[in-house]
């Protein structure tokens, strides 16, 4: 990406963020209505997005990319689940679970999607979607328990199940393994409605960095927690991807969400089952905001590295 496209991309997403703040701030977008965008954009939007990239070609070649992705993912789910145990051991009970969980769970799958189509065009956003698997199985088991210490496997393999971007990415499959056209009209309102993802998305981060008090974010644990979710794991992933030469597009998707900042769910998590959720909307809105200086880093790492 050259340095043209990047700050258009940049200005662009400053620019949503700043029109979600101004629609928070004047009270035209309230908590309900904010939930209702959230719940129209996980449901409907982002599906449509997902489906719609699957509408491309399908051969071997693809399927064999799919394999590498959903590999790499899977390791950077493990070492996030394992370094999350190491690292907050001294911190107050409350605190160390919004730490461990948005270092297990990332943004990844709200604001990593249109971001990797931004960058990357329609293939981005294809295998985003794959990369993002591991995380959405992880985010109802491991994440989930941290909170409730459930270990229902039963209930977990449902709530993967029936994720409506997991059945984006089944539908999405099928139609692409099979070839199976979609009527013309069908096709068009899948696209036009996916092709919204991105300013609704991120829009809506806007709504939430709308309520920072920048004094509250001078803290040592939210620097150290930006520091490993966007600059450390996704510096591992591009080690690893160098290390087995990995095709450029594969391993600029997985920088890419390695370095997304923590996950919404986690503030939703914390507030539902009595957590620290004020802490964790500082770690939410400090990584959110940081990714603003991490992201043209990584793209001028891409075009050194890949």
């Amino acid at each position: 990406m050259d340095i043209g496209r990047l700050l258009d991309l940049q200005l662009r997403m400053l620019t949503y963020f700043l029109m979600g703040a101004a629609l928070k701030k004047l009270h035209i977008l309230r908590a309900d209505g904010i939930a209702a965008i959230t719940d129209l954009i996980l449901h409907l939007v982002l599906p449509c997005n997902i489906i719609a990239a699957f509408l491309i070609p399908f051969d071997l070649q693809t399927l064999k990319q799919f394999g590498i992705i959903l590999l790499i993912a899977t390791f950077i789910q493990i070492y996030s689940f394992l370094i999350s145990k190491i690292l907050y051991k001294k911190e107050p009970e409350e605190v160390q679970k919004a730490l461990r969980y948005a270092t297990m769970v990332s943004n990844a799958g709200f604001i990593g999607n249109p971001v990797a189509e931004s960058f990357f065009g329609p293939a981005g956003l294809l295998y985003a979607s794959i990369y993002l698997i591991p995380q959405r199985i992880v985010m109802w088991s491991a994440g989930l328990s941290i909170y409730t210490d459930s270990h229902n496997s039963r209930e977990t393999l449902h709530r993967v199940l029936t994720h409506p971007c997991i059945i984006a990415v089944f539908i999405g499959s099928f139609l692409m393994l099979t070839g199976l056209p979609l009527p013309e009209f069908l096709r068009e309102a899948v696209e036009s409605v996916g092709d919204i993802t991105t300013p609704f998305s991120l829009i809506l981060i806007g709504t939430i960095l709308a309520d920072v008090d920048p004094g509250s974010l001078l803290d040592s644990r939210l620097l150290g927690y930006s520091i490993l979710r966007l600059l450390i794991l996704p510096a591992i992933a591009l080690l690893v991807c160098k290390i087995f030469a990995v095709d450029r597009l594969i391993s600029g998707v997985s920088v890419l969400l390695a370095a997304m900042p923590a996950s919404t769910s986690s503030v939703i998590l914390a507030n539902k089952y009595h957590g620290d959720a004020k802490f964790a909307s500082k770690l939410v809105m400090s990584s959110t905001l940081a990714i603003l200086l991490t992201l043209p880093l990584w793209s001028y790492l891409f075009s050194l590295f890949l």
